[in-house]
């Protein structure tokens, strides 16, 4: 799964973190699936600093 430069740059906003994953799944019945996830971090209401980035991915 593919974005364009364009549309990936609009989903992620200053000061976070893009965090995407894939994995291949095989079913009991010989099917394989690919699912991808893609995640951001974002900042909470109470948050004092300027940053919200991901620890570890």
């Amino acid at each position: 799964m593919d974005f364009t430069t364009d549309k990936l740059r609009s989903l992620v906003r200053k000061w976070q973190t893009l965090i995407e994953a894939h994995v291949d799944v095989k079913t009991t019945d010989s099917y394989t699936l690919r699912m991808f996830c893609i995640g951001f971090t974002k900042k909470r209401a109470n948050q004092q600093k300027r940053t919200c980035y991901a620890q570890s991915s």
